[in-house]
């Protein structure tokens, strides 16, 4: 059975919001609510869990949780940490349309991507570095506590902020994302370019031209993708190639080192021998006896 929590259990007031510090606890306790929820990481590292992921969470992250969304933060074991403790913000699902309206009004943001989840079941998780979002919790729960003149006002201009910081945070992890991405396509291309080209020129400078980086960032990048050195990987492409044609064809090894790319014939024998543990002759004459 679900468990969801309601809004009258926690709203016992007039105010569209409810703020309040916790410690979360050790087990999981998957649930989902009838009104929105910003959870703040002030101290310690956990576990945060949704019906399809499990991502770690620390000290200065922060949830943004839609209704009807399962989810939970978990603290570890004792024995492996703290518990982990949270501001949270609970808001009324009829303030937070209204606050998203006022919000989308706004034409600085109308084409964030960030709005189109809005109204939808989410659960996002964002890094908060300079405490800003942390800053905007702060303040709301203030006057929730001290509820005075004015504080009706300073809360919605808070939570309207809160979506503006959030939206910027969303923005920015996504074009982070998509630039990681347009790497890897980028090297994916390069990967192909090998294998395709494996008997011309595969030098770094070469290479780093096509995929448009620096010598230094292909080589990490590259190592960083595939786990492989790029040098090593070219070598790795060539032998294999290599190995089919002595295989297959009758051509001498000096030919077929040319073919590879090849351009010392002693480079060759010794790539061979340290990738295949024989030198390029003793292959052919072993492949021969099979």
């Amino acid at each position: 059975m679900k468990n969801i929590l309601l809004t009258d259990d926690f709203f016992e007031n007039d105010l569209p919001v409810y703020a309040f510090f916790a410690a979360e606890r050790r087990d999981k306790n998957m649930h989902s609510h009838d009104f929105w929820e910003l959870s703040y990481v002030y101290e310690g590292r956990g576990t945060h869990y949704t019906q399809d992921t499990v991502l770690p969470i620390r000290e200065k992250e922060f949830l943004f949780i839609s209704p009807d969304t399962e989810h939970c933060i978990v603290s570890p074991s004792k024995e492996n940490g703290a518990l982990v403790r949270v501001c949270n913000v609970l808001v009324r699902k009829a303030y937070m349309d209204k606050i998203i309206k006022k919000y989308k009004e706004l034409d600085c943001f109308a084409d964030y991507d960030f709005t189109k989840m809005l109204g939808n079941a989410f659960c996002l998780q964002l890094s908060d570095d300079s405490r800003i979002v942390y800053n905007q919790m702060m303040a709301i729960a203030h006057e929730y506590n001290y509820f005075s003149e004015g504080g009706g006002d300073i809360i919605e201009n808070c939570m309207i902020n809160l979506l503006i910081y959030t939206a910027r945070l969303y923005k920015a992890r996504t074009e982070k994302k998509q630039a990681a991405d347009n790497k890897n396509e980028n090297l994916d291309e390069i990967i192909k370019y090998i294998r395709s080209n494996f008997g011309g020129n595969l030098s770094l400078d070469f290479l780093a031209e096509q995929a448009h980086m620096s010598r230094e960032y292909l080589s990490r990048k590259f190592k960083s993708y595939t786990g492989t050195n790029l040098s090593d990987f070219i070598a790795e492409v060539r032998i294999d190639r290599a190995k089919q044609l002595l295989r297959s064809s009758t051509h001498s090894v000096t030919d077929i080192c040319a073919y590879c790319g090849y351009t010392s014939l002693g480079n060759f024998q010794r790539f061979f021998k340290k990738l295949v543990g024989c030198s390029p002759s003793e292959y052919r004459k072993k492949m021969k006896t099979k």
